[in-house]
């Protein structure tokens, strides 16, 4: 980036469970990386709201003495709003909910001087079957829904 090199290391998350031999492995990995990382990028689940484990983890990394920046560039991405029945989520929106929604969601982008841009994961609903996905921009069958074009204008 900008011509530095750097390694990302995603730990995998910081929630020991002391029952499972593999997720203390993953908690004493973890703990290494944040001893020897010069920059560290805490990310949260905002799907549910900060729990209170994101606010102890929160704390313990303020312990580390880490250097504190807070101006740097953001993309958020996989963002998804579904318009039909949805293996990924337990709710959906009508079609043009999802564009309206979109519509907001880049307004508030835009308006952060942090965030870079806002990507969406899927371009295509799945086409009907057990399993599906119906957060794209565009159906199975390649109609664009009303938050393709709420996206396209963002």
């Amino acid at each position: 980036m900008d011509g530095r090199a750097f390694i990302v290391v995603d730990t995998g998350g910081l929630s020991p469970n002391e029952d499972d031999a593999l997720a203390m492995l993953a908690e004493e990995q973890a703990q290494i990386a944040l001893e020897e990382a010069d920059h560290i990028l805490f990310l949260v689940d905002t799907f549910d709201g900060c729990m209170p484990d994101d606010f102890a983890i929160a704390q313990r990394l303020r312990k580390l003495g880490k250097p504190l920046r807070r101006r740097i560039k953001l993309w958020l991405s996989e963002f998804t709003v579904a318009t039909g029945p949805d293996r990924e989520f337990n709710f959906h929106v009508s079609r043009a909910t999802q564009a309206r929604w979109i519509t907001n969601a880049l307004k508030v982008a835009r308006s952060l001087p942090n965030v870079a841009g806002l990507g969406w994961i899927h371009l295509y609903d799945e086409s009907p079957g057990p399993s599906i996905s119906n957060g794209g921009l565009i159906t199975y069958d390649g109609m664009r829904k009303p938050g393709y074009y709420a996206f396209k204008r963002g």
